[in-house]
């Protein structure tokens, strides 16, 4: 997320542009609520198709950089990472993740909102979805036994 006054046009393609000053805090204690195992009915696509929709997020953490980047007087800004890790996730499960935590950040909900949308096992209750700029899968981890894995 890159979160400066004005878009940087080099990184339209790789960040979601927000402009507003984000409360990073609340955003970090709001993705305590999503850490663990739960299920997460309400952070999936409305039409996924899957029989199970628990899963266990391992590791949640909101990542904060200084951004050079400055134009036309305007101040630097930030630029802020969201990494994920769980054992499985649902389709759309982390855009509408970022996008919960953006209303959290930008003073729209209280961070106990995560919480409720979970309890809640429907869709219609997170934030918005975000676009996919920036969303990179880093890492696939197998168990080391996988012929058993199942």
């Amino acid at each position: 997320i890159l979160n400066t006054e004005v878009p940087d046009p080099t990184k339209r393609h790789n960040t979601y542009f927000v402009s507003y000053k984000l409360d990073v805090a609340k955003m970090r204690e709001a993705a305590e609520y999503l850490l663990g195992e739960h299920d997460f009915a309400s952070f999936c696509n409305i039409r996924t198709n899957v029989e199970d929709t628990v899963r266990t997020i391992y590791e949640l953490e909101v990542l904060e950089s200084e951004c050079a980047y400055a134009r036309n007087g305007h101040a630097a800004g930030r630029e802020l990472t969201i990494r994920i890790k769980g054992n499985g996730f649902l389709y759309n499960m982390v855009r509408l993740m970022a996008g919960t935590l953006l209303e959290v950040g930008r003073g729209k909900q209280e961070p106990q909102w995560v919480k409720e949308i979970l309890a809640s096992k429907e869709r219609v209750t997170p934030g918005p979805k975000l676009p996919a700029k920036g969303l990179t899968l880093i890492q696939i981890e197998y168990p080391e036994d996988r012929a058993n894995a199942e």
